[in-house]
């Protein structure tokens, strides 16, 4: 599996297209290591979040459908204080 953790743009250097091609060569880059999916996790709520990923062709993984690895980065995310009714997993299917 492939979890973008996170990407940063600063605002500086904002629409420009840069998180767009960063996602890109992550994506990129896990196609053609064999990898099938990213996954990522964001805010519902925050506009430019959950939509941006959308736009790139990620989908949000029902949770019916969390793998044992995608409940544990949720897990973990509530440990560090992130509310879970606020946060999204998302995946993009990937292929060569």
């Amino acid at each position: 599996m492939v979890h973008l953790k996170e990407i940063d743009v600063h605002p500086d250097h904002g629409q420009r297209g840069l998180g767009t091609r960063l996602v890109g060569a992550v994506c990129e880059w896990a196609a053609h290591g064999g990898y099938t999916e990213v996954t990522l996790t964001t805010f519902r709520e925050v506009p430019w979040n959950m939509p941006f990923y959308a736009g790139l062709g990620f989908e949000v993984v029902p949770a019916s459908e969390l793998s044992p690895n995608l409940l544990s980065i949720v897990a973990d995310e509530t440990r560090r204080g992130l509310d879970p009714a606020r946060r999204v997993v998302m995946r993009r299917r990937l292929s060569l």
